[in-house]
């Protein structure tokens, strides 16, 4: 995982997308920020996820420099490998709640994935 973990989200349930995106096609706005209901940090999504299937887990941060110096690196030989570790390295440290749309719990989905 870049960076230490502790940014926060509010990851959305796909039936909450759904709906949201029913309401699009329906005529409503273009843009409807949607949220789940829980705010958690990158590294409780992750012990979550480990929750569902009955792990343990270990979660390795990597400091987001190493991706954004790997990034530099690789821009010239590989840009979209380049674009793309900057964008992992800055959302998994950057904050991103949206407001909260959802009612179903990320946990209720990752146990029925997990099922």
């Amino acid at each position: 995982m870049a960076g230490d973990g502790l940014a926060r989200t509010n990851p959305v349930h796909p039936a909450d997308v759904a709906e949201a995106l029913a309401e699009v096609l329906a005529g409503g706005p273009e843009v409807v920020p949607a949220g789940g209901p829980d705010v958690m940090t990158r590294d409780e999504v992750m012990r979550l996820a480990f929750d569902a299937v009955g792990k343990k887990g270990l979660i390795v941060h990597v400091p987001a420099g190493v991706l954004r110096s790997t990034s530099v690196l690789l821009e010239g030989i590989h840009p979209r490998l380049s674009d793309l570790l900057e964008f992992v390295a800055a959302v998994m440290t950057s904050d991103s709640v949206a407001p909260a749309r959802g009612t179903r719990p990320l946990r209720a989905w990752f146990e029925a994935l997990a099922g």
